[in-house]
């Protein structure tokens, strides 16, 4: 089944009647309710030399590599932006007893880390 197929048979119908509310707005217990940004979280686990991209838009994206464990307490991630024809990378070392990493546009909450494992879960903002 198609994507557009599966989101048809999952979208209830719509009424007839007309609401006089923009989508975006809401009124709750009689006050104006502006819309929340949801922050999209996803997991990952890289190997040794592994990157993945943890946030991309139009015109760039935010990847994350795992660089290794530089000793038994220290570990290291690589982090490239790119925006167009540009783009910046730059490590960045860390202890092993570190739980989140804050990046550009979200962060990062650090699960599993061995010498040729990471694990995390990615939250953007």
């Amino acid at each position: 089944m198609f994507a557009t197929e599966a989101r048809a048979a999952t979208t209830p119908a719509r009424s007839s009647t007309v609401n006089p509310q923009p989508p975006a707005l809401r009124i709750v217990d009689g006050n104006l309710s502006f819309p929340v940004l949801v922050m999209v979280t996803k997991d990952y686990t890289l190997q040794l030399g592994e990157s993945c991209k943890v946030r991309g838009w139009f015109a760039g994206n935010t990847t994350v590599a795992y660089t290794g464990a530089v000793s038994d307490a220290v570990f290291s991630i690589a982090v490239q932006m790119t925006s167009g024809y540009n783009s910046l990378a730059y490590n960045l070392y860390f202890p092993k007893s570190r739980k989140e990493i804050v990046l550009p546009k979200g962060r990062m909450l650090i699960g599993v880390v061995t010498p040729d494992r990471l694990s995390f879960r990615y939250m953007s903002e």
